[in-house]
């Protein structure tokens, strides 16, 4: 009986094992229509793994290649303090020094909280691989008080590896220990190397090889006696045989530089450090650099164009910020693979493993009918299919075609980054600071998710402008061909046999006696630039070096002047290299499912969008329907738009001049009354402007008169919003602003002098600004329409 049981259960256990399947790796996705098969869905997920992680090493390349020159400095600076004071205490020349000055880098990190966060993993990863392996980073939240701080500090350098039987005793001593035994440790190896790969006598560079470095992550949190408190102990730190103060460094990561440091640190502690200035880039040049690298990576799809307008509205005017840049980048290429079917199809050169690869090559051909109608659904394949017979018939070429276009599209895109890069190394070179707006790879990543594209955008404009101009020499243009040439080298296997010809013209055109023979070339230009340019100013040459660019660019060749040849043959190489390259994934059969839809606008609004911003603007509608129910002594009438300026030019004028006349007459007031200010303020009165109310009565002028209804709180903040909403242009002067508010009608129900008003004006455009609605230009002194009605 127990055999049969055996049996019985082997039996089942085989019957169960060839039923069973092998569960895919979906991570998470679900089908788009139940006809959908699990592999569809798990090659899906595995193409938004891949792209993904593209997109973050994309994030983390910037960021270390943005910040190299600076970390570099910061290693130099604190491997190089160290070791001064290292030798100025074992080697003195004279008396030791009664105290240590630590070296101390103050980084302006300028950034958001976010990417506080990014910028200093980044730090620490590169003064781990560069300066030294013992980094103690402290953070407030862990250090409340000094004892704290010191144990979390001596804890971090000692490593995982010491063992610390109690950790309360755990101070600087215990570190200046654990320092020599360290010490002892490198004397000891190093003495058994070879004679000849030992350091020199009198070398003390050894011992600061490695500083000890201590980071505060978040240094204005700090509390001011545990900051103070730590700057001191490490001063007094001593090694063990007291001859020279442990080689501590530290790195104060501020938002607001080093003139954030008298803030937090006392005089006592401020004389114990050398301090040297570092900064960081900020979140334009890392969003600049980031999309110049997405523009030539082939791993990431193309989003819409409403998408991209939403991310860089939402970039300038909601969060600034690198990270939540990032985080809406990831949420458009997860939405566009959870969303799009056979989307995975286009990522196969994306995919790290190649069987991945060859299971999607293995799935074109295992595509069901089902899924075929969806495939000749786009425009794009029923336009590139040449049977017009049966549906057998189209499903069989498209099959067979199918790879053909996968491998057309693994090309293209290679064959755009490589023409993109070579436009941004034109526009690097040849516009340095000029332009910027138009010619940023941000705009160019606009012009090519565009319908008209890259070719016909304004960047290539400006720049075939200028080089066929004649305003820039051979070796700029040489320089610019020569980075072309290695770019495209470099891209020549992959990006496949169409740019051998750009670069067989590009080798052309950097051959000596070629360029040599192009640069002798004529082309007319206008002549007034030939003569007379020594005697010009520098303004007057730059427009007509501009007037001529725009003349050449769209044709109207004038003659009497010369251009240089090889500007002119590296403007026609660079345009049939846009024509032909820049633009040329778009022509391929299968683009659609390489962009985004565009109501991913919608999405990030719902997602990242300023919710708050909303419910404000809901508030304050609701507290100008409250003023509008107010009995009105006067007439509604619709508030003056910014065409009323002129009007009330003459009621405004007199009423400045009676301000100007009041305001010299309130300063012979307040000369003649400054002896009386201090008694008076004791006895509760205040000094207004030429006779002295007390406060009852000076906060009197901003209540309503008597009689009159007592307006909303916040009545006049939503009026001003209300004007600059309805304002037609993007800036406004406050002069228009106040003049359309005393026009409103809920000031004249409100019954306030001009000055009260004024005040209440002040009041407000704070609270816009606050809200995020406005922005006050400090060089214009006009504000900022942040928000349109």
């Amino acid at each position: 009986a127990r055999a049969l049981i055996f049996v019985a259960m082997a039996c089942a256990m085989l019957k169960e094992a060839r039923t069973w399947t092998p569960q895919l790796n979906t991570g998470g996705f679900s089908k788009l229509n139940p006809k959908e098969s699990e592999e569809s869905v798990a090659c899906r997920a595995a193409a938004h793994t891949s792209c993904a992680a593209e997109l973050q090493r994309e994030v983390d390349g910037v960021l270390d290649r943005l910040n190299q020159h600076t970390f570099c400095d910061i290693s130099h600076f604190l491997q190089r303090s160290t070791q001064q004071l290292q030798q100025r205490w074992r080697f003195p020349g004279g008396n030791a020094m009664p105290y240590t000055l630590l070296p101390a880098a103050v980084v302006n990190t300028d950034c958001s909280a976010a990417d506080h966060t990014l910028q200093m993993r980044q730090l620490v990863l590169h003064l781990r691989r560069r300066c030294s392996q013992h980094v103690a980073v402290l953070r407030s939240r862990e250090c409340t008080t000094l004892a704290a701080a010191i144990r979390s500090l001596v804890t971090q350098l000692l490593g995982p590896h010491v063992n610390a039987s109690n950790s309360s005793l755990l101070d600087l001593s215990v570190l200046a220990g654990w320092h020599a035994d360290m010490w002892d440790s490198r004397m000891t190896a190093t003495a058994a190397r070879p004679e000849k790969a030992r350091p020199h006598a009198g070398d003390e560079s050894a011992c600061t090889e490695m500083p000890l470095l201590v980071l505060f992550e978040d240094g204005e949190r700090f509390a001011p006696e545990v900051l103070n408190g730590l700057v001191h102990a490490c001063s007094e730190a001593r090694s063990v045989d007291d001859l020279a103060p442990l080689p501590i460094a530290l790195v104060l990561p501020l938002f607001a530089g080093a003139d954030g440091l008298p803030q937090l640190l006392q005089r006592g502690a401020l004389v114990l450090l050398r301090t040297e200035r570092f900064g960081l880039s900020g979140v334009d040049q890392s969003v600049e650099q980031l999309m110049a690298r997405l523009l030539m990576s082939p791993s990431m799809p193309l989003l819409s164009e409403a998408g991209y307008q939403a991310l860089l509205r939402s970039l300038e005017q909601e969060h600034h910020s690198m990270a939540a840049f990032v985080s809406q980048l990831q949420l458009c290429v997860l939405r566009h693979f959870r969303t799009t079917p056979h989307s995975f199809l286009l990522a196969v050169d994306t995919l790290p493993d190649r069987s991945d690869a060859d299971a999607v090559f293995g799935l074109c051909a295992a595509i069901e009918p089902d899924q075929l109608s969806e495939l000749h659904s786009l425009p794009s394949v029923r336009g590139a299919l040449a049977v017009r017979g049966s549906r057998a018939a189209q499903d069989k070429e498209l099959r067979r075609a199918l790879p053909e276009w996968l491998k057309g599209h693994v090309q293209a895109r290679r064959r755009r980054a490589a023409a993109l890069r070579c436009v941004l190394e034109f526009i690097q070179l040849l516009f340095r600071g000029t332009n910027r707006h138009h010619l940023s790879a941000r705009h160019v990543y606009a012009e090519l998710i565009s319908n008209s594209g890259v070719a016909n955008g304004k960047a290539a404009e400006l720049l075939l402008g200028k080089l066929r101009a004649g305003s820039v020499g051979n070796e700029p243009v040489r320089l610019a061909l020569s980075k072309c040439k290695e770019v495209l080298e470099a891209l020549r296997e992959q990006a496949g046999p169409q740019i051998d010809d750009c670069i067989e013209t590009l080798q052309r055109l950097l051959d000596p006696e070629t360029s040599d023979v192009a640069a002798s070339s004529t082309l007319p230009v206008p002549a007034a630039a030939s003569g007379g340019g020594a005697y010009m100013s520098a303004s007057k040459r730059r427009k007509l070096a501009l007037s001529a660019g725009g003349a050449v660019a769209y044709g109207q060749h004038e003659p009497g002047c010369l251009v240089a040849g090889l500007a002119q043959a590296a403007a026609d190489w660079l345009s049939s290299m846009l024509r032909e390259h820049a633009d040329c994934e778009r022509r391929l059969p299968l683009a659609e499912l390489w962009k985004c839809a565009s109501d991913e606008a919608v999405l990030l609004n719902s997602a990242f969008g300023t919710v708050p911003g909303d419910a404000l603007r809901a508030a304050l509608d609701g507290v100008l329907r409250s003023t509008s129910k107010l009995g009105a002594n006067q007439s509604n009438q619709l508030p003056p738009t910014i065409s009323t300026k002129t009007t009330l030019a003459a009621t405004v004028a007199a009423k400045a001049a009676a301000a100007v006349g009041a305001a010299a007459m309130a300063l012979t007031a307040a000369v003649t009354a400054t002896k009386r200010k201090r008694s008076l303020r004791s006895a509760g009165c205040d000094v207004g402007s030429g006779t002295v109310k007390t406060r009852d009565d000076a906060s009197s002028d901003m209540s309503p008169p008597k009689g009159r209804q007592e307006m909303p709180t916040g009545w006049v903040t939503a009026v001003a919003a209300q004007v600059i909403g309805n304002h037609p242009d993007k800036w406004m002067s406050s002069y228009d602003l106040f003049v359309s508010l005393e026009a409103h009608p809920a000031a004249k129900r409100a019954g306030l002098t001009a000055q009260a008003l004024a005040a209440q004006l002040v009041l407000a455009i704070a609270q816009l600004q606050a809200m995020g609605f406005v922005k006050m230009s400090a060089k214009h002194r006009v504000l900022q329409k942040l928000f349109f009605a």
